[in-house]
């Protein structure tokens, strides 16, 4: 029979044990190679565009709200549509729904820090949405960019690219709401 002496040295023994190996897991998981901040990455790694394969012809991206450091540039549809529907003259423009929703079923979607992305190829600040003027809801939280694509006819909803830290997703928006952009071009 055990006594409760040599019950108490065992039970103590395996609580160090297993103490010792969570400070050693611990110390591994310290040791590895950190990622820089995805704002540090955004800021600074991320190029002005970079390209993605579509199944049909590769797209490049580009963002929009590069004018301010920190984002915070927001469309309602219309606007966004009257800007960015038609290619520019270097041949940016809005996103349809296909050219993203090939991106979000093809990728490994992240979200950190404010940032969802794509592996370390493409970053999207997490601006939120603007439903009422002047108040910003979910910045850091969310992420909610617009499409030039329209269901079914010019009065539904457009189709927009959204994400928070649960995932990401394609889905349907107030053309009211104000949200971001980011731009694309076909690479030749």
């Amino acid at each position: 029979m055990l006594s409760y002496k040599n019950f108490k040295k065992e039970y103590l023994n395996e609580w160090v044990d297993k103490s010792q190996a969570a400070r050693k897991a611990a110390e591994e998981l310290a040791n590895k190679e950190v990622r820089p901040s995805l704002r540090d990455i955004y800021k600074n790694k991320f190029a002005d565009s970079l390209i993605f394969d579509g199944d049909v012809n590769p797209i490049e991206f580009k963002d929009a709200n590069e004018t301010k450091a920190d984002g915070g540039r927001y469309f309602t549809w219309d606007e966004a549509k009257k800007l960015y529907g038609e290619p520019d003259k270097d041949g940016w423009r809005l996103p349809t729904f296909y050219d993203l929703k090939n991106l979000v079923e093809t990728e490994e979607f992240f979200f950190s820090e404010g940032f969802g992305y794509f592996e370390d190829r493409l970053a999207l600040p997490a601006d939120g949405v603007i439903r009422t003027p002047g108040v910003v809801q979910g910045k850091g939280k969310l992420g909610r960019y617009w499409t030039a694509t329209v269901p079914v006819n010019p009065d539904t909803m457009p189709w927009t690219f959204s994400f928070h830290s649960a995932g990401c997703y394609m889905d349907l928006r107030s053309k009211k709401d104000m949200l971001s952009v980011r731009l694309i071009r076909d690479v030749k």
